[in-house]
C-alpha cells in the first residue's frame, strides 16, 4: 500500500465522525463512488472504503439507537438488508444474477439470497466481498 496515495485520498474525502445527515450523505456518496470501481479498486481505495463503511455504519447505528430512545411508539427505521445491498451492487455494476450464482453453488440458491429468503454464509460473503471489492460485513445479517 502506498501511504502517500492513501494520505491523498484521505485529504480529498476528509472522513470524520458523522454528525449530520448532510455529512452522512456526503460520505455515503464517496463510498458508493469507490464501490463502483469494482475490481479496479486500489489497495489504498479499499482501505478508505473500509473506513467509510465503518463511519457510516456507526452513524446509522447511533441514529437508530437515539430514535429508539426518543420515541418507542415510532416504527424502527429500516437499515439496508444484505440482499438489498447485493442487488444494488449488481445494478451499479450492470451485472446479472448469473454473474454471481457460482458463489452460491446454483441459480436457485442465488435467487433465494437475492430475494432475502436465504442468508448469505460467511464464506459466500467473503467471496462476494472479494468480487465486489467491498467489506464482507455488507453481505451478512
Amino acid at each position: 500500500m502506498d501511504d502517500t496515495r492513501y494520505g491523498q485520498l484521505l485529504a480529498a474525502i476528509r472522513p470524520a465522525l458523522i454528525d449530520s445527515p448532510a455529512e452522512h450523505d456526503r460520505l455515503l456518496n464517496a463510498a458508493e463512488e469507490l464501490m463502483e470501481k469494482g475490481a479496479d479498486l486500489a489497495p489504498e481505495e479499499q482501505r478508505v472504503l473500509e473506513l467509510l463503511v465503518f463511519l457510516i455504519k456507526s452513524f446509522e447505528d447511533s441514529v437508530l439507537a437515539s430514535e429508539e430512545e426518543d420515541d418507542d411508539d415510532q416504527p424502527e427505521p429500516v437499515q439496508a438488508l444484505p440482499h438489498d445491498t447485493l442487488k444494488r451492487l449488481l445494478e451499479a455494476r450492470g451485472l446479472e444474477p448469473s454473474d454471481i450464482e457460482h458463489f452460491f453453488g446454483n441459480p436457485a440458491a442465488c435467487r433465494e439470497a437475492l430475494s432475502g429468503a436465504r442468508r448469505v454464509t460467511r464464506g459466500q460473503a467473503r467471496l462476494l466481498a472479494n468480487f465486489f471489492q467491498a467489506p464482507h460485513k455488507l453481505f451478512l445479517d
